[in-house]
């Protein structure tokens, strides 16, 4: 089958939750013998499929991610030329009325990226989406119902390494010696509305019952100076390490040295990939109660979820997971199975193909 998968690909110095997305799908279509483009704009480069900047030829299905980075919306334009099959999926839906974005580039791009991508779900063939969360929007603010296509992890990449070797090689990395010390992680895009300052206020509490504790935050952004003198306000900057971009081979020891992974989101998630990557390698995940996050963890089971913005819930929970090994043994087990179950690539890479053969 002839599959162009149209969106951006992951660089060496940014790697979205989409670009990730992308990337493994072309990959395990490719390995399963399918021939697979790229189509990017420029936006990426890192596959083993072929990349090819102006999609001419015919392909049995066009597979759309993203209306404005990488020009999905043209893809319409294709369709029409090319009488081809599309699908577009809808990761998450981007609505300038209701959540309100602090940059104005940002809300530039929110608007268009609304606007575009409720065009085309309109237009395509099939459109999926990555959580129940991510439908319910699509149906509100689209008016289209999309097939629920959850989001998937490679545990080939991710999985369970012996902490100590794990610890090393960030030891050797960043100077970090975390074997005496009880390591909380975040990873992701530092803006507002990813409730990182929620989670360092949160552990300024955990330390004073915890004082072996560290806070690395890794991943770049516009807020990193406000959180780094949120950090220093509250004389906790020696236990707080930014880390800037992850590398990916630096993601698997870095999952497998951290005792807690936190996502404190505010606003919306359609699945994050990275609470799947640190279920993957058997870490305990504590996130907010929004999107699609209420889906994959289920709480008390195999992660624990708390209110978003409530610091004094974050600060309970952390310090509920740090006194007990055994429950952080117990969530982790069972998150690992969770994601071995539902979220492995060749299983969600199945499913889209049940839906590119019909």
């Amino acid at each position: 089958m002839r599959i162009l998968q149209w969106g951006p690909l992951p660089t060496k110095g940014q790697t979205g939750g989409v670009e990730k997305y992308i990337y493994n799908l072309s990959n395990k279509l490719s390995e399963m013998g399918h021939e697979v483009d790229v189509c990017t704009f420029g936006f990426g480069k890192v596959t083993n499929s072929k990349i090819v900047k102006f999609p001419i030829k015919k392909y049995d299905v066009v597979h759309v991610h993203l209306c404005l980075k990488s020009f999905g919306i043209l893809s319409f334009l294709k369709k029409i030329i090319s009488q081809e099959k599309l699908i577009f999926t809808i990761h998450i839906v981007h609505n300038p009325k209701v959540e309100k974005e602090e940059m104005f580039s940002d809300k530039v791009k929110s608007w268009a990226e609304f606007y575009f991508s409720k065009f085309l779900s309109k237009h395509a063939d099939i459109v999926t989406a990555v959580s129940e969360y991510s439908r319910r929007r699509c149906i509100e603010d689209y008016g289209v119902d999309p097939i629920v296509i959850p989001n998937g992890v490679d545990i080939s990449k991710f999985y369970p390494m012996k902490k100590n070797d794990a610890k090393e090689i960030i030891k050797e990395k960043y100077g970090l010696n975390t074997k005496e010390e009880k390591v909380i992680t975040y990873l992701g895009r530092l803006s507002h509305t990813k409730g990182v300052f929620v989670l360092i206020e949160a552990f300024s509490k955990v330390l004073l019952s915890f004082p072996d504790a560290r806070l690395v935050i890794g991943g770049t952004g516009y807020y990193k100076n406000e959180l780094e003198k949120l950090s220093k306000k509250l004389n906790i900057a020696n236990k707080v390490s930014f880390l800037g971009f992850i590398p990916d081979e630096i993601l698997l020891p870095l999952y497998n040295t951290t005792d807690i992974f936190c996502i404190p989101t505010l606003g919306k998630e359609g699945m994050p990939t990275t609470a799947l990557e640190a279920m993957a390698t058997r870490t305990v995940v504590l996130a907010t109660r929004v999107g699609g996050l209420k889906e994959i963890i289920k709480n008390g089971k195999n992660g624990i979820l708390v209110e978003p913005g409530n610091t004094e819930a974050l600060a309970d929970a952390l310090c509920n997971l740090l006194e007990s090994e055994a429950k952080r043994r117990y969530l982790s087990f069972n998150a690992l199975e969770y994601v071995r179950r539902n979220n492995d690539w060749k299983i969600i890479t199945n499913k889209y193909l049940s839906i590119y053969n019909g």
